[in-house]
């Protein structure tokens, strides 16, 4: 892998990067960080976890490091308050060595007023969210005309959130800038966006198929149409991670499950939407700090946010938009370490496993039930015993198509033939369900009587 000495970086950068710990270059960073010195466009796409951030920051500060002190010259851009203050955070850990460059934080957590007190004195660098840093260029507070680099971190949600305008209108303003795109995924409308607007000489690619770094090992858990909350405090008292990050697809579920396990003295905390800046600026602060065990969010913090020395990922449901397990596995095993993600699911609920599994993930099978974690079946296997059900469904909603539009077609016949359908999708469900309940009530019964034999 070499040394960071390779790439003929300046010694003060050689020895903060060895004061953080950091004595030889990630793969990607050995991708990226001779190009970026090069002043080349680049597009590059990397597993969470692998270090992007340190291959943009160090030949940035480098490149800062010759320049006089007196303009912008950098600007670097992502999707969040967090995000934004956690890049903000790690240029901060070269203090001690480059402390005379002026960077500036400019976010919706400090009113306007209070980010343009802070531009008295003209920053060399600025890391902000899209929408407050066109504000303050349309407003005349900052300059781009010396601005030379351009970096955009987690470019694919960027996308999502619709602030390419924003960035369209800053690409505008620079004479022709450097420009980095960074991101752990990119799509075709990203690469369409990149492609229209941006442009790149190079699009560096890491070689794995699934967008988690490889120290992360995924478990797949069924367990068996328990309650999420229940079946998370089994899991929980089993494993005793040392630091479980919990993963919900929504508010309600984050709130839930935060307020059982708060009631049973868990030492946890929660993050979602709903908390102000400040309090999510706490949360995180105290996070960082160690002093949960347990962390429950939404998947506000599945993209970038970056906590020390998580354990195990436990996601009690999948998210519709896959990309986010990946976001979500990849919070754990990141640079170099080893980390675990769990997932749960029921058998009569393959969608989205079938399409992770199809994405090159590799899951490990285990089954929760009384209170036991053991060996699963493997998922396909399971997947199969449905067939018999799954032939009935065909039937039973090719008959309610025939039944719903009757002789003749009436108006609103495809909403009345829709409704039918998914009433009957929604009834084989039920039936799945209540199939494996009888199944675990004999099992349990079966138990209990070999018990009482052993008496």
């Amino acid at each position: 892998m070499g040394s960071f000495k390779a790439f003929n970086l300046d010694s003060r950068m050689i020895s903060s990067l060895n004061r953080q710990g950091y004595l030889s270059p990630s793969p990607i960073q050995s991708l990226v960080i001779p190009k970026a010195l090069q002043g080349l466009n680049l597009v590059v796409k990397s597993e969470t976890g692998s270090g992007k951030t340190h291959s943009y920051l160090i030949p940035l500060l480098a490149k800062l490091n010759r320049l006089e002190r007196a303009n912008l010259y950098g600007v670097i851009i992502a999707p969040t308050n967090e995000l934004a203050r956690q890049i903000f955070n790690f240029t901060r850990m070269f203090k001690r060595e480059y402390g005379d460059i002026k960077v500036r934080l400019l976010t919706s957590e400090t009113s306007e007023r209070e980010n343009i007190s802070g531009l008295s004195v003209t920053p060399n660098l600025v890391i902000a969210t899209p929408g407050r840093l066109s504000s303050l260029f349309k407003k005349g507070h900052l300059n781009g005309k010396y601005v030379n680099t351009l970096i955009l971190d987690e470019a694919d949600m960027l996308l999502e959130l619709g602030y390419f305008n924003d960035i369209n209108y800053l690409v505008g303003l620079f004479s022709k800038p450097q420009i980095m795109i960074f991101s752990a995924t990119i799509k075709d409308n990203l690469r369409n966006q990149i492609n229209k607007y941006i442009g790149a000489d190079y699009e560096i690619t890491s070689d794995k198929k699934q967008d988690t770094g490889s120290g992360v090992t995924h478990y797949l858990i069924d367990i068996h149409h328990q309650d999420l909350n229940e079946a998370t405090l089994s899991f929980i008292k089993i494993k005793n991670p040392y630091f479980l990050l919990i993963f919900a697809s929504n508010k309600n579920e984050v709130n839930s499950l935060y307020n059982y396990l708060k009631k049973l003295k868990y030492s946890i905390t929660m993050i979602t939407g709903d908390l102000t800046d400040r309090e999510r600026r706490s949360t995180i602060k105290r996070i960082n700090n160690d002093e949960y065990q347990i962390v429950v969010a939404s998947d506000l913090v599945s993209r970038g946010m970056d906590f020390k020395n998580i354990s195990d990922v436990l996601s009690i449901n999948l998210p519709s938009d896959l990309t986010y397990y990946h976001h979500r596995a990849g919070r754990t095993g990141r640079f170099d370490k080893v980390g675990n993600s769990y997932v749960f699911y029921n058998v009569s609920e393959t969608k989205r496993v079938s399409a992770l599994i199809n994405q090159g993930v590799k899951f490990n099978y285990l089954s929760l039930k009384n209170n036991e974690l053991t060996q699963g079946k493997p998922f396909v296997k399971e997947f199969k015993h449905n067939k018999k059900v799954d032939e009935n469904l065909l039937r039973d909603i090719k008959k309610a198509k025939y039944e719903s539009r009757g002789d003749k077609v009436k108006p609103n016949y495809k909403k009345k033939v829709k409704l039918a359908i998914n009433k009957v999708k929604q009834k084989h469900k039920r039936e799945i369900i209540r199939q494996d309940i009888r199944r675990q009530r004999v099992e349990r019964y079966k138990q209990e009587a070999k018990n009482k034999n052993y008496e």
